[in-house]
């Protein structure tokens, strides 16, 4: 897979970046199993942050206030907003020692999940 992470750059960015939130949050899905299904791949995307990264800032504001209402796409992974949240911090945990602190130079907002003492 490391061999082939230059190549996927571009797909990768095109469907992030897609208007359409299906393709987005199916992205988002692929990318955290790309991550996961090999050590060292989470450490190969670093340097790609920039590019993946910076376009998924609005969307971790997109948060649905349904008041008593619930709230099923959660549940079920559709949500962008918790498919954003939980992309990131995949890409944290598996990203190496400077992931967070690059991660939050492209999304001020976002909060990590490391803990630090």
């Amino acid at each position: 897979i490391l061999p082939i992470i230059p190549d996927l750059i571009n797909p990768l960015r095109h469907s992030i970046c897609s208007k359409d939130l299906d393709i987005m949050v199916a992205t988002l899905k692929c990318m955290r199993e790309l991550v996961l299904s090999n050590p060292g791949v989470g450490e190969a995307l670093v340097p790609y942050y920039k590019v993946l990264l910076y376009p998924l800032g609005p969307y971790l504001e997109i948060r649905r206030n349904l008041g008593d209402a619930m709230d099923y796409s959660q549940g079920k992974g559709a949500d962008v907003a918790s498919c954003v949240v939980d992309t990131l911090e995949v890409l944290e945990k598996t990203g190496g020692a400077g992931a967070g602190a690059q991660m939050k130079a492209l999304i001020p907002t976002y909060e990590s999940c490391m803990k630090t003492f």
